[in-house]
């Protein structure tokens, strides 16, 4: 297919990268011209790993070791999804868990907040300076704020729950309207001095609003439930090893 003095891409290495090529991409070549770009593809991939396994920093072990972890992730995504299939929820239980613990499900504060972003701490303390001494918030937006955009509407963000916020929260959830806070620093050059514009208070969710969380959170309870049987049942029936970090960690992907 390719011939070049260099490198030579076979049938018979199209076929083995077709096999390791997802059905979801393969089907994506619906006519002669899609097929000719995937089957390019291909043997670009195929040169570039050989490029790579030629190269002296090239290190099987590690690479065998990604090649694991991916296929570890594949089962582990598997057996995940296999327990969401166990797992059925009633009204009854929906019910009967909102009203054991109604103070969990709120809709939560909501604030409208205008923002100055500023790019160093020495110019975050000198804007804070100037609004505590009574310096007018929209004139230190325009005069400090590295954000082009904030010039046009003020630095307003519209209504965010208050979770949004991050490590914030704390500090935010008792703002008034009117009133200012900050600077927080949100990375090694950025600093924010927020005004509160409007705030939302949290109430209370009746049980129609609040039936997809209290179902989600059931969803959760029973499905690790179902995994810490099945992983019990597993180590009875097999005596087998059980990596069960790898089981509760975030998938790997090569």
């Amino acid at each position: 297919i390719v011939d070049t003095p260099d490198f030579m891409f076979t049938v018979s290495d199209f076929l083995t990268e077709a096999h390791y090529t997802s059905i979801e991409q393969r089907q994506r070549a619906r006519n002669h011209h899609d097929f000719k770009d995937q089957l390019g593809a291909m043997a670009y991939r195929t040169k570039a790993q050989q490029q790579v396994r030629s190269h002296p920093d090239y290190n099987d072990h590690f690479v065998t070791r990604s090649i694991e972890e991916t296929f570890y992730s594949y089962l582990i995504q598997r057996f995940d999804r296999h327990l969401d299939t166990l797992v059925e929820i009633d009204r009854d239980e929906i019910v009967r868990e909102y009203h054991q613990n109604r103070e969990y499900y709120q809709d939560p504060l909501k604030l409208n907040l205008a923002e100055i972003i500023i790019s160093s701490e020495e110019r975050a303390e000198e804007a804070w300076e100037k609004l505590e001494e009574g310096a007018d918030f929209y004139e230190i937006l325009h005069q400090y704020t590295i954000d082009p955009d904030a010039r046009h509407t003020n630095g307003e963000l519209g209504f965010i729950p208050i979770d949004r916020f991050g490590v914030m929260s704390p500090n935010l959830g008792r703002i008034m309207p009117g009133e200012t806070a900050g600077p927080f620093q949100i990375a090694s050059n950025r600093f924010i001095i927020f005004k509160c514009l409007d705030r939302i208070e949290a109430r209370p969710l009746s049980l129609d609003e609040a039936e997809s969380l209290v179902k989600e959170h059931l969803h959760y309870v029973k499905k690790e439930e179902y995994r810490d049987e099945k992983v019990r049942q597993s180590r009875e029936k097999h005596n087998a090893v059980v990596y069960t970090d790898r089981l509760n960690s975030l998938p790997i992907e090569l």
